[in-house]
């Protein structure tokens, strides 16, 4: 599909979320590997779902993830207020410091990212493992029992893992970065496709050597 045709995308569809005690606004826009979307809160990201091809699917997989996300805090199943192109200041903060990092990454850039990231409603063990991710360099990996560890807990591992499969914004807390101890792949939330495609958009090949 035509950059035309998403035009209002690129420039930035903003809607907000409300709920009885926050603003989630979200934003898509294309880069070089596709249309991603994210959303944010005043406290930082929020969310961030993988490129798609399709700007209307990646709105709608944002969607489905925050609904999906608040399945536990909400009495209603549907999210409510949807107000387009609405957002508190925070969040426009937020997303456009996300977007130009992000957009960054996708062009090959070194990129550092520096937005802070909303992790409220996740345990200590898992906000723990992803402080333990943040910390991989660009262009390197480690194992899962490597992030154990580092967090003091040397038997889990395991636990690593479906930490991982939880992470709210990947490539943001860079889990695609975490392989299996024998230099194998691994699994990813997004699909092992796009844990390579990262991988090599970062310069490591598939014959790798974790820490």
């Amino acid at each position: 599909m035509s950059m035309s045709a998403h035009g209002k995308h690129e420039n930035g569809l903003r809607k907000s979320l409300k709920d009885y005690n926050n603003t989630i606004s979200f934003i898509v826009f294309q880069t070089r590997y596709g249309w991603i979307a994210i959303s944010s809160t005043k406290r930082g990201l929020y969310h961030l779902v993988l490129p798609e091809l399709d700007g209307i699917i990646a709105k709608q997989n944002i969607i489905n993830a925050l609904d999906k996300r608040y399945s536990k805090e909400l009495e209603s199943e549907k999210l409510i207020n949807i107000n387009e192109y609405y957002s508190d200041s925070e969040s426009k903060y937020f997303l456009k410091k996300a977007k130009d990092e992000i957009s960054n990454y996708f062009d090959g850039q070194k990129a550092s990212f520096t937005v802070p990231v909303d992790l409220e409603g996740y345990t200590q063990f898992q906000k723990d493992v992803w402080e333990a991710v943040c910390k991989i360099p660009y262009g390197k990996t480690c194992s899962y029992g490597y992030i154990a560890r580092c967090i003091k807990k040397p038997t889990a591992y395991r636990a690593v893992g479906q930490a991982l499969r939880k992470n709210p914004v990947p490539i943001i807390i860079p889990c695609h970065r975490v392989i299996n101890a024998d230099g194998n792949i691994g699994g990813f939330l997004g699909g092992t496709q796009w844990k390579k495609t990262l991988l090599a958009l970062e310069g490591i090949c598939q014959d790798i050597t974790p820490l």
